[in-house]
């Protein structure tokens, strides 16, 4: 099967400074904003290239004035899933005209953290952080300054240690990640220990000297893991504004998260991700006879999407990418004889439960576009042309192949069943639809195993199918890989704003 080639900035190592990224912190700069990146300045380069999060602290008295220059930029304010709302914190996605790359911000205005999906202590020491903020030259953003950032990182882990740690280290389990313990070495060859002593004192107090040695060992073990853990909420619990039961809301998340999340989304209209603050979702379908690449597009789109935003991808054909059991038994089944019979309403029953079952994932896509997710249909069925285009195929196949005697009026009820669920799905309109248009030669020279004219009368009818409630935009699908989806992701982030 021919597929697009993944080429260009698809396949490069994006190690380098978006354009959104600097123009936010330039445009920040300009305004004497006073902000900086308060954690994991380690790695700060794929934050800026849309890798990972960007962690930043402004000011409160910079709210409104670094909220305008976010909108002025096209950022999109979200709204996060139950269990990652947090106070003073909010989540902004900035979209990268030149790359139709992503970024994330976190945009704090408190030093909160603690275990995951709580975040419940407020670590006193923002005021500071933005007071001695240092500029990072080769990047043009203000960072946390180090001996500070030192501080923080060893407090964000004791707060963090969560219940399955916790276990591990009771059995002699622990593991500690690579990712943090690269962080800290980055960090020692910056910090003066002196001056990392000084602010332990300050904000410590009595306790400053067994954090500032667990600080000077190598590694962390268990043993010292467990005291920083101690320490750390001993210290900040006045800060805590969770007084009680933090383990069980900490475990019931805990099992939220890793086990019931991914099963409750089979069966209801979760949000597990993020929406829109506006909680205004969207449907998406693409159109486009054989070769013009929608699983391709579809498929690219969900995995850029997918990063940060809540997004389904629903098919909705019975092509190449639908797969049952009764699809398979037919196959094995003989064409002729007397089982003729017996394999025409299996296959004819196929094409209803096809259909059946796109009109149930509409429904359902609907109420989960009413909490702000984005659906991505590939294909969308249609009621203008019969027997093609995911138009009704039962009626005109009994009559090819049983005329219209005895034998066809017994398969007539389940034409009339596809008829009513397409109609029904018909009354739905996707809020956007792409015509992923190619001519019918080089259809045939992407897949030439495919009928000529049977290409070409596909390709006449992508073309001439009416959405009058839904914005549709021709594709032209000859156009450059990078050039096409970047010009499908301007299009949809441009309604994602509206």
């Amino acid at each position: 099967m021919w597929q697009k080639p993944l080429s260009g900035i698809f396949l490069r190592n994006k190690q380098f400074m978006l354009t959104i990224s600097k123009d936010l912190f330039t445009a920040w700069n300009d305004a004497n904003l006073f902000y900086c990146h308060w954690k994991s300045n380690e790695h700060l380069l794929p934050g800026l290239d849309g890798t990972t999060d960007l962690d930043v602290l402004l000011s409160r008295d910079d709210k409104e004035k670094g909220e305008q220059i976010l909108q002025r930029l096209d950022f999109l304010k979200c709204k996060s899933q139950f269990g990652s709302r947090y106070p003073d914190v909010y989540d902004w996605i900035g979209y990268d005209k030149v790359t139709g790359a992503l970024i994330h911000l976190h945009l704090h205005f408190a030093l909160v953290t603690g275990h995951k999906g709580l975040k419940e202590y407020s670590l006193p020491w923002a005021e500071k952080a933005l007071q001695t903020r240092v500029f990072n030259e080769e990047y043009g953003v203000y960072t946390i300054e180090p001996n500070l950032e030192m501080v923080t990182l060893y407090t964000r882990i004791g707060l963090k240690a969560d219940i399955e740690s916790i276990v591990r280290c009771r059995l002699g389990r622990f593991h500690f990640s690579k990712d943090v313990q690269r962080e800290i070495d980055w960090l020692k060859e910056r910090v003066d220990l002196s001056k990392v002593r000084d602010l332990l004192d300050i904000y410590y107090g009595e306790e400053a000297a067994a954090v500032f040695s667990i600080m000077q060992q190598k590694n962390i073990d268990a043993t010292s893991y467990m005291c920083l853990r101690q320490i750390t909420e001993k210290t900040f619990k006045k800060s805590s504004r969770v007084k009680c039961f933090v383990r069980i809301k900490e475990g019931l998340f805990y099992i939220y998260q890793k086990r019931l999340k991914h099963f409750l989304q089979n069966f209801c209209s979760i949000i597990s991700k993020k929406v829109p603050a506006s909680e205004k979702g969207m449907t998406i379908a693409f159109l486009g006879q054989d070769g013009a690449g929608k699983t391709t597009v579809t498929k690219q789109l969900i995995k850029w999407l997918s990063w940060k935003m809540d997004v389904r991808y629903v098919y909705l054909g019975s092509g190449d990418n639908y797969f049952s059991l009764k699809r398979t038994l037919i196959r094995k089944m003989p064409t002729n004889g007397t089982l003729r019979i017996v394999r025409s309403f299996l296959a004819l029953t196929e094409i209803r439960d096809i259909t059946k079952k796109a009109c149930k994932n509409i429904i359902r896509s609907e109420k989960y576009v009413k909490k702000g997710g984005i659906v991505i249909y590939d294909r969308f069925p249609q009621m203008e042309f019969a027997g093609i285009c995911d138009g009704p195929k039962i009626r005109e196949k009994v009559e090819k192949n049983f005329g219209k005697g005895f034998k066809a009026k017994l398969f007539l009820p389940l034409a009339c069943s596809e008829e009513k669920y397409i109609k029904k799905i018909v009354t739905h309109h996707p809020n956007i639809v792409f015509k992923l248009i190619l001519p019918p030669e080089e259809s045939i020279r992407r897949k030439p195993q495919e009928n000529y004219e049977g290409i070409k009368r596909k390709h006449e009818i992508v073309k001439s199918l009416a959405f009058d409630e839904s914005e549709v935009y021709v594709i032209d699908a000859t156009m450059p890989y990078e050039e096409e989806i970047l010009r499908i992701k301007s299009t949809i982030w441009q309604h994602i704003q509206k």
